[in-house]
């Protein structure tokens, strides 16, 4: 009963930790979709500044990421948002 336990745990932890982009993976699908080298650094850069804290503001939090958004080219803005459309939905947030 232990190890199947124990397998299920590992299994459970794996498939939550593959869903966790590192930021190279994450550039590279944001050029893969279509923004442009400057996009990429600039919403990189400001992801990196920005990380979620617990118990922040969301809603403020959002401002700025559109406001950051609002800065792209508009062929960056559209692929990038193409691409979060197509990304399935982050399980627990």
């Amino acid at each position: 009963m232990f190890k199947i336990l124990s397998v299920l745990i590992l299994l459970v932890a794996l498939s939550c930790a593959h869903r966790n982009l590192s930021a190279e993976q994450m550039k590279a699908e944001m050029a893969a979709a279509g923004v442009s080298a400057a996009g990429v650094t600039t919403i990189s850069t400001f992801m990196e500044s920005h990380k979620p804290q617990k118990g922040g503001n969301r809603a403020a939090g959002k401002a700025e990421f559109d406001a950051m958004l609002a800065t792209l080219t508009e062929a960056d803005r559209t692929a990038f948002q193409k691409m979060m459309q197509n990304k399935p939905p982050r399980i627990g947030k």
